[in-house]
């Protein structure tokens, strides 16, 4: 195993447009899991209903922000606004807590593998370097150097008829409580979402292809007056601008030997539901734990799960996000409500139940089953959390009643007492097991007495290979 981790990207500066601007509820508890939540949302904002406008005028307004109702079992009901820049600033501050830094202005050129480790070629303000390693994963977006190296295809389409505008602004007569709106089939798509933490806007348009408009302030300001006709609305300070067509895209496999894909790299779509920087969180979040238990000796099979897992909901993103353009497209200001974030988009019913590491024991049965995310829960004594006790990088068993001789300290065990209000949410009555995956799905349930099968299934599933 080779020791060295290299984290790197061929821009010469760290990005600093908002891009994506969302962050769903099951993203919020991967963030909590790394500990850096309470941070997170001290850059955003969770209440920001969306008003549709038809000019100066209000035609409606839209509850963006919440698809759950508050519970103990979800500690974060809500979709929080904050732009991508400030989410990977403070992964980056998490990363330079572990000693890592992501490395900039290196092009991967060439990538080579064999038996035991993968050999980037990466040029370096002009300069040629070799990095080796055990695997090398590919988190370079739709226009991933790693995947075509890679040789795996990226299947979909590209709608040519038109483009995005996208941009970061300062707007003058419009306020920052909600997000705006304004479509039209005649007169075509703005939206402009104030960006917490900051004093701008980002700009979202869809204009026609031909002829191609070149993103400029003066161009945001002539789609402003067209397609909102609202004169009081003045656009300065651009501080990003881009464009780009709208792709529907994904591979046929996450992995190729050595090589591993995630995020945009793997699956691109169109922004409606919001789930694009979400999807790649929970991409990373699924392969992370998997690749670190085989760089402790699990078995490299490991990894085929991470396709097996993801690659599923990647497609039902896709179909998702299409199905909801198409309708805003279609349907105008009756179809906007489907650009929203809501229930089916918060990734909070992503279950894995097909997945190989998805085991009930003996049978089936409740509404909680294994492959499904694991419930937070508070203890009424203390007020602890049980997301408390499952953040960090480790497998862990929930224990309802006796406590299994099968577990013999490899894993962290947490007896759940009558003081957790978890009986009610996890559907126990009497003993129950549940193992409790590090990305906090479950892999194990077990109602009943279970030494042996649970045995079995912390050797196999690489719970005991660390």
């Amino acid at each position: 195993m080779l020791a060295e981790t290299y984290t790197c990207n061929r821009s010469l500066a760290v990005a600093t447009g908002s891009r994506a601007k969302g962050l769903q509820q099951r993203s919020l508890e991967v963030l909590d899991q790394l500990g850096v939540a309470e941070r997170v949302l001290s850059f955003g904002r969770t209440d920001l209903p969306t008003q549709i406008h038809d000019g100066a005028k209000v035609v409606t307004e839209l509850n963006t922000t919440s698809g759950w109702p508050p519970s103990d079992a979800v500690p974060y009901p809500d979709l929080l606004w904050i732009p991508q820049w400030r989410v990977e600033q403070v992964l980056r501050e998490l990363l330079g807590a572990f000693g890592v830094r992501v490395e900039l202005a290196h092009e991967l050129t060439d990538l080579a593998q064999d038996a035991d480790s993968v050999t980037a070629t990466v040029r370096h303000h002009g300069h040629p370097a070799e990095l080796r390693a055990d695997y090398v994963v590919g988190c370079d977006g739709g226009h991933s150097a790693v995947r075509q190296l890679l040789g795996i295809a990226f299947d979909g389409e590209t709608f040519t008829e038109e483009q995005g505008l996208v941009g970061d602004v300062e707007v003058d007569g419009l306020d920052r409580d909600h997000g705006h709106i304004w479509a039209a089939p005649d007169r075509g798509f703005l939206g402009l979402t104030p960006l917490p933490s900051t004093d701008a806007f980002q700009l979202q348009a869809s204009v026609p292809w031909d002829p191609r408009p070149e993103p400029s302030l003066e161009t945001f300001q002539r789609i402003v007056d067209e397609v909102a006709g609202v004169p009081e609305l003045r656009l300065r300070k651009a501080t990003w601008l881009s464009s780009a067509q709208v792709n529907v895209r994904m591979v046929d496999r996450y992995r190729a030997g050595r090589g591993l894909l995630a995020g945009d790299a793997a699956h691109c779509h169109s922004p409606a539901g919001g789930q694009g920087m979400n999807t790649g969180i929970q991409d990373a979040h699924n392969l992370g734990w998997k690749l670190a238990h085989v760089l402790r000796g699990a078995d490299p099979a490991l990894l085929d799960t991470y396709q097996e897992e993801r690659l599923p909901v990647a497609r039902r993103v896709l179909d998702d996000s299409e199905a909801r353009r198409r309708r805003a497209s279609e349907h105008g200001v009756n179809g906007l409500r489907g650009l929203a974030a809501d229930r089916d988009t918060s990734g909070l019913t992503i279950s894995y139940r097909d997945s190989s590491l998805s085991e009930d024991w003996p049978a089936p049965s409740g509404d909680l089953r294994a492959g499904d995310r694991a419930p937070d829960a508070v203890n009424r004594d203390t007020g602890e959390r049980l997301f408390d006790l499952l953040r960090g990088p480790q497998w862990n068993v929930l224990v309802f009643g006796d406590t299994p001789q099968a577990l013999d300290g490899d894993v962290r065990v947490h007896p759940i007492g009558e003081q957790w209000q978890a009986h009610d949410t996890y559907g126990v009555d009497q003993n129950a097991v549940f193992v409790v995956r590090p990305d906090g799905h479950l892999g194990f349930v077990a109602r009943q007495a279970t030494d042996e099968p649970l045995s079995r299934y912390l050797s196999t599933s690489g719970a005991l290979s660390r």
